[in-house]
């Protein structure tokens, strides 16, 4: 099993999306960064915390390797849109955070 940590903007569509895709074995949704150690989705949403939302995949990569997933955002959900009808808001929206942010240790990209 390996791990990846996506930070895409807003993690309800990313997460969503590799639920139920064939290898993901768990996602789970939190934040990154920020100036505190707790902070609420309210807080992180407001703007002033320093976060970004985050998706950590649990994955087989006998099944779905590194490359596929990125290759699913791409595809799949790609840049966050400032008018997208999810809940984003705040820090999801600067522009810093438009691009992915993939952390990955010791998985290769050509898999």
């Amino acid at each position: 099993m390996q791990k990846c940590t996506l930070a895409l903007g807003c993690f309800w569509k990313p997460e969503e999306t590799f639920k139920s895709k064939p290898g993901i074995i768990e996602t789970e949704v939190g934040y990154a960064g920020g100036l505190n150690e707790r902070v609420t989705y309210e807080e992180v949403c407001n703007g002033n915390t320093g976060h970004a939302e985050v998706v950590r995949l649990t994955f087989d990569e006998n099944i779905i390797s590194f490359k596929k997933i990125i290759d699913a955002i791409v595809t799949n959900i790609g840049p966050p849109k400032v008018k997208d009808t999810t809940s984003a808001r705040g820090n999801s929206l600067k522009p810093k955070n438009k691009a992915m942010i993939a952390s990955a240790p010791q998985i290769a990209l050509n898999a």
